[in-house]
Protein backbone atom coordinates (compact mmCIF):
# COMPACT_ATOMS: atom_id res chain seq x y z
CA UNK A 1 0.00 0.00 0.00
CA UNK A 2 2.85 2.14 0.85
CA UNK A 3 4.33 1.52 -2.58
CA UNK A 4 1.08 2.58 -4.36
CA UNK A 5 0.65 5.92 -2.14
CA UNK A 6 4.02 6.99 -3.60
CA UNK A 7 3.33 6.11 -6.54
CA UNK A 8 0.37 8.10 -6.94
CA UNK A 9 1.86 11.03 -4.98
CA UNK A 10 4.97 11.06 -7.15
CA UNK A 11 2.80 11.18 -10.57
CA UNK A 12 -0.55 13.55 -9.39
CA UNK A 13 -2.57 10.56 -8.61
CA UNK A 14 -5.82 10.91 -6.62
CA UNK A 15 -7.22 9.14 -3.07
CA UNK A 16 -10.70 7.88 -3.77
CA UNK A 17 -12.73 6.54 -1.35
CA UNK A 18 -9.80 5.34 0.67
CA UNK A 19 -7.98 3.84 -2.00
CA UNK A 20 -4.56 5.44 -3.78
CA UNK A 21 -5.46 5.89 -7.91
CA UNK A 22 -2.55 6.17 -9.36
CA UNK A 23 -2.30 8.75 -11.97
CA UNK A 24 -2.79 7.38 -15.60
CA UNK A 25 0.11 7.17 -17.99
CA UNK A 26 1.34 10.42 -19.08
CA UNK A 27 1.73 9.39 -22.85
CA UNK A 28 -2.11 8.50 -23.08
CA UNK A 29 -3.36 11.83 -21.51
CA UNK A 30 -0.69 13.70 -23.42
CA UNK A 31 -1.93 11.77 -26.82
CA UNK A 32 -5.59 12.49 -26.51
CA UNK A 33 -7.19 14.15 -29.67
CA UNK A 34 -9.23 17.23 -28.07
CA UNK A 35 -11.63 17.60 -31.17
CA UNK A 36 -12.89 13.74 -30.40
CA UNK A 37 -12.63 14.75 -27.23
CA UNK A 38 -15.24 17.32 -27.20
CA UNK A 39 -17.54 15.35 -29.69
CA UNK A 40 -17.43 12.80 -26.78
CA UNK A 41 -18.18 15.32 -24.05
CA UNK A 42 -21.08 16.91 -25.94
CA UNK A 43 -22.78 13.57 -26.21
CA UNK A 44 -21.95 11.98 -22.97
CA UNK A 45 -21.66 14.24 -20.26
CA UNK A 46 -22.43 18.35 -21.65
CA UNK A 47 -25.81 17.62 -20.38
CA UNK A 48 -25.23 18.08 -16.81
CA UNK A 49 -21.04 19.01 -17.23
CA UNK A 50 -18.90 21.91 -18.30
CA UNK A 51 -15.73 21.88 -19.09
CA UNK A 52 -13.69 23.81 -16.01
CA UNK A 53 -17.12 23.94 -13.54
CA UNK A 54 -17.94 21.48 -10.82
CA UNK A 55 -15.79 19.09 -9.39
CA UNK A 56 -13.57 18.94 -11.69
CA UNK A 57 -12.31 22.77 -11.99
CA UNK A 58 -8.79 23.20 -11.11
CA UNK A 59 -7.87 19.65 -11.62
CA UNK A 60 -4.80 18.05 -13.77
CA UNK A 61 -5.21 15.77 -16.15
CA UNK A 62 -4.15 13.01 -14.27
CA UNK A 63 -6.82 13.98 -11.60
CA UNK A 64 -9.35 14.23 -14.33
CA UNK A 65 -8.26 11.15 -15.82
CA UNK A 66 -8.29 9.09 -12.26
CA UNK A 67 -11.63 10.54 -12.04
CA UNK A 68 -13.51 9.73 -14.88
CA UNK A 69 -11.75 6.26 -15.25
CA UNK A 70 -13.30 5.89 -11.44
CA UNK A 71 -16.67 7.20 -12.65
CA UNK A 72 -16.34 3.79 -15.50
CA UNK A 73 -15.27 1.37 -12.92
CA UNK A 74 -18.43 2.36 -10.39
CA UNK A 75 -15.68 3.29 -7.62
CA UNK A 76 -17.04 6.67 -7.80
CA UNK A 77 -20.81 7.43 -7.36
CA UNK A 78 -22.26 9.07 -10.83
CA UNK A 79 -25.58 8.93 -12.07
CA UNK A 80 -24.93 7.06 -15.20
CA UNK A 81 -21.90 4.88 -16.39
CA UNK A 82 -21.00 5.98 -19.89
CA UNK A 83 -18.88 3.40 -20.92
CA UNK A 84 -15.80 5.33 -22.43
CA UNK A 85 -12.92 3.31 -23.46
CA UNK A 86 -9.00 4.48 -22.37
CA UNK A 87 -8.96 6.39 -25.84
CA UNK A 88 -12.20 7.86 -25.04
CA UNK A 89 -11.07 9.25 -21.81
CA UNK A 90 -7.89 10.42 -23.03
CA UNK A 91 -9.51 12.65 -25.62
CA UNK A 92 -12.07 14.14 -23.32
CA UNK A 93 -9.10 14.94 -20.71
CA UNK A 94 -7.60 15.98 -23.82
CA UNK A 95 -10.89 18.50 -24.22
CA UNK A 96 -11.33 19.23 -20.79
CA UNK A 97 -8.12 19.84 -19.35
CA UNK A 98 -7.05 23.44 -20.59
CA UNK A 99 -10.47 25.02 -18.88
CA UNK A 100 -9.73 22.75 -15.67
CA UNK A 101 -6.83 25.13 -14.82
Amino acid sequence: MKNLLASAAACGGVLVLGIALPCASTAATAAGDAVAGKATFTANCASCHQPGAGPYAGKTPAELTAAIQGIESGSIKHSKKIGLNATDIANVVAYIAPAAK
